[in-house]
């Protein structure tokens, strides 16, 4: 059910790449979310050191 769910997505978002508008309008979301992510993580004490402990854990257990 998962794995449908995900093909579906994937056509869906490669539909969407092939019309420029929604191409822009989906790089324009990516963006935003990675700047906002970006700024939630600098205000973290310790923030980019936290980045880097978490991503060794998703690693480890990946």
């Amino acid at each position: 059910m998962a794995d449908d769910r995900y093909t579906r997505l994937c056509e869906k978002i490669d539909t969407a790449l092939q019309e420029k508008s929604k191409r822009t309008f989906l790089y324009t979301a990516m963006k935003r979310g990675r700047d906002s992510r970006k700024a939630a993580i600098e205000l973290l004490p310790g923030g980019e050191d936290f980045r880097k402990e978490v991503r060794g854990i998703k690693v480890r257990c990946g």
